[in-house]
């Protein structure tokens, strides 16, 4: 079991960096726990996969790329729920931008998981800030392209 549930995670944030949003939701509990506080995220809260997908989708794909590793994970299944913390560096990079074109991110995450109908899904996510480095200005860059982008588009 412990494949299923290493290959669901993996699935998730190799998921994430293609910003393939209905895979990313069809990896989560309709109610989804996350928690980025450590880093500055607000408090932690209870989000649908569609909401937490839709905030991503407002800053991530105005990075050129983004990747995230994650290795290390220890995982404690009890029947049909599993905990699995995991260490974890995410990389943002916008070429040729003053400063620098990457950043990183780097801490551990601490997972929660459901069995669902066989599949396993994450119902919870903490992200547990250690350090960054890099250009720090990237994010507010991946904001500004976003804003831009949504300028541009017609109301409907």
């Amino acid at each position: 079991m412990s494949v299923e549930i290493t290959n669901s995670v993996s699935r998730f944030f190799a998921s994430v960096d293609r910003c393939d949003w209905p895979a990313v939701q069809a990896l989560m509990t309709e109610q989804f726990h996350v928690d980025y506080s450590s880093y500055g995220g607000g408090p932690a809260s209870e989000v649908t996969p569609e909401g937490l997908t839709g905030a991503w989708a407002g800053l991530l794909p105005y990075f050129d790329s983004v990747h995230h590793q994650i290795g290390n994970l220890i995982i404690e299944q009890d029947s049909d729920s599993a905990k699995v913390q995991c260490h974890g560096m995410a990389s943002h990079f916008i070429a040729d931008h003053p400063g620098g074109d990457l950043q990183f991110v780097v801490g551990t995450y601490d997972l929660e998981l459901k069995r669902d109908g066989g599949d396993w899904k994450l119902s919870s996510m903490r992200f547990n800030f250690k350090y960054a480095s890099g250009n720090q200005t990237l994010a507010a860059e991946a904001q500004r392209r976003a804003a831009e982008a949504n300028s541009e588009t017609p109301n409907a």
